[in-house]
């Protein structure tokens, strides 16, 4: 019985935690280079990650990036664009490190994200100083 309890109660937390990352991805939305220019070309503020799959520093941004989507909820659209999947646009904008971050508007790229600290609050902070900043 005790070891039937502890299977349930590993089954729930995976649920929990499976649940939770889902809702947390919804946000951010994937661009390639078919739809990169269409997304942020839009007169809201588009928040784009730039990344390869090899990336560590990459890796570590995608849990903090995917709450920033739910903390900055409808104010910014949160893109990722894989590099590795198609360097077409990376090429095109000459990105010289990875990841980057970039804030669009109107389809103008209007600052990159300075800071190797990519916890939420500083990215949250920037972001609405720059948005701030074109008001």
């Amino acid at each position: 019985m005790r070891l039937f309890q502890l299977g349930m109660s590993r089954l729930v937390f995976c649920l929990l935690v499976l649940g939770l990352v889902a809702t947390c991805s919804a946000r951010v939305i994937e661009a390639n280079g078919e739809t990169f220019h269409s997304l942020i070309n839009s007169d809201e503020y588009v928040f784009v990650k730039f990344f390869t799959d090899s990336c560590r520093h990459c890796r570590e941004l995608w849990r903090p990036y995917r709450f920033l989507s739910r903390v900055l909820d409808e104010e910014v659209t949160l893109l990722e664009y894989s590099c590795t999947q198609d360097s077409s646009v990376c090429i095109e904008l000459g990105l010289d490190g990875i990841p980057t971050l970039y804030l669009y508007h109107n389809g103008d790229m209007i600052a990159e994200y300075p800071h190797s600290d990519r916890s939420v609050d500083t990215m949250e902070a920037w972001v609405r100083d720059r948005m701030a900043e074109q008001a």
